[in-house]
């Protein structure tokens, strides 16, 4: 099991997440950009090529929006895991 391609997995999946936020219906004019964002910072994992990497972590975040509850999008990811 290579723990970095599951993690790949995973931030693709927010990915998908982060494009239904910036779907029109969920806009919000009066902000720049009119919608929430999620978005992957860092990434750890490895230790050298020739090695199936055991381990692997990564840090998001979530730019809600008021009234958008952030915590729905790590139980999606939860729930996507």
């Amino acid at each position: 099991v290579n723990a970095i391609e599951y993690a790949a997995r995973l931030i693709g999946k927010l990915g998908e997440i982060g494009d239904g936020l910036a779907q029109p219906e969920h806009h919000d004019t009066r902000f720049d950009p009119p919608f929430s964002t999620v978005q992957t910072g860092v990434i750890k994992g490895g230790r050298a090529l020739n090695i199936v990497p055991e381990e692997c972590e990564f840090d998001f975040e979530v730019r809600a929006l008021p009234g958008f509850d952030a915590q729905g999008v790590a139980d999606q990811l939860q729930g996507y895991a």
